[in-house]
């Protein structure tokens, strides 16, 4: 509630203090308007009740002047939903040890934190290997996604680096969402060596759907420990990192999204991040507030207060003269 016009609050206190005088040089009987004759007939107590009438009148008519108004807050909420395709690798090569304890549990461990974040958006995970499988197509069941990754083995593709075919089995996915912004993160560790499309194929047709695609490469500059069976155990060796970057950064470039490279868990970790902060889903609110006069009320509370002294004095008035 608010009130138009609050300076007519100022006439409550001569009125008051009119009243005050008026009470304390006993001359209250000889009320402004009415009881002018109650005296004389000595109701004293009577006249108090139309005096307190009269007072309270004037307070109300003084809100009525104060134009109280009434608001409905009406409140506007618009939020703007992402719809996020991840992309990982599934090949063997993301066992090598340069990540602790290996490129892939790393990019599993990291992409559920990434997932959580992300409240609100449609997410979906795609893998590929020789070959490509949209395991989640998007949905807001994040849980879904992370039990999907935390249950996620090796070797359940065959073997090799098919990136073209990974990007539009995600394209695949995205294409119909209605989310103004759609995006791919691409996670891998090597060169496309499989598939019908290349990976600059699939750029163009993302690109096509409005789709933007950050890539991140996962490994090592130069040498990874990698695990080898052995009769004696699980032994790693040094084997040579076979990793192009050129690929990965045509792909960000043609969609307008970054490339990155993961070269150590903490890496990784700042990678998604920069992303999750990149893509800021928005949430917003406005509120109007629509005010109403509501002046009636406390002048017709004065108006009935005001009759209530007339006739009160007019009936005392008759009693008193039987």
């Amino acid at each position: 509630m608010r009130f138009l016009y609050p300076y007519f609050s100022l006439f409550l206190l001569p009125i008051l203090i009119i009243y005050y005088f008026k009470f304390k040089k006993n001359i209250f009987f000889k009320s402004i308007f009415f009881s002018k004759n109650l005296i004389k007939k000595g109701n004293l107590f009577t006249h108090k009740i139309i005096y307190g009438l009269e007072i309270l009148g004037f307070v109300f008519l003084v809100l009525a002047l104060m134009r109280p108004q009434f608001g409905q807050k009406n409140i506007e909420q618009s939020f703007s939903a992402y719809s996020i395709m991840i992309v990982m690798d599934n090949s063997t090569s993301m066992l090598a040890a340069d990540l602790t304890p290996s490129r892939f549990d790393v990019a599993k461990k990291v992409i559920s934190e990434f997932v959580k974040k992300r409240k609100g958006d449609l997410i979906g995970f795609t893998i590929f290997a020789g070959e490509a499988v949209t395991l989640i197509p998007i949905t807001l069941n994040h849980q879904m996604i992370i039990d999907t990754l935390n249950n996620l083995k090796m070797g359940i593709l065959e073997d090799g680096t098919a990136i073209g075919m990974g990007l539009v089995s995600a394209i695949s996915s995205l294409k119909e969402s209605k989310s103004k912004t759609k995006i791919i993160v691409l996670l891998t560790d090597g060169n496309n060596n499989m598939g019908d499309i290349s990976p600059e194929e699939a750029a163009k047709i993302a690109k096509e759907f409005g789709i933007k695609i950050y890539t991140i490469g996962v490994g090592a500059l130069n040498e990874a420990p990698y695990p080898v069976k052995t009769p004696f155990g699980i032994r790693y060796v040094k084997v040579k990192v076979d990793f192009n970057e050129d690929i990965l950064k045509e792909i960000a470039n043609t969609t307008g999204g970054l490339y990155f490279r993961a070269t150590d868990n903490k890496k990784m970790k700042e990678i998604f991040r920069q992303i999750d902060n990149l893509e800021k889903n928005r949430f917003k609110i406005n509120i109007r507030i629509t005010y109403k006069d509501k002046f009636f009320i406390p002048l017709l509370i004065s108006f009935i207060l005001f009759l209530l002294a007339f006739f009160l004095e007019k009936l005392i008035f008759r009693l008193t003269e039987i």
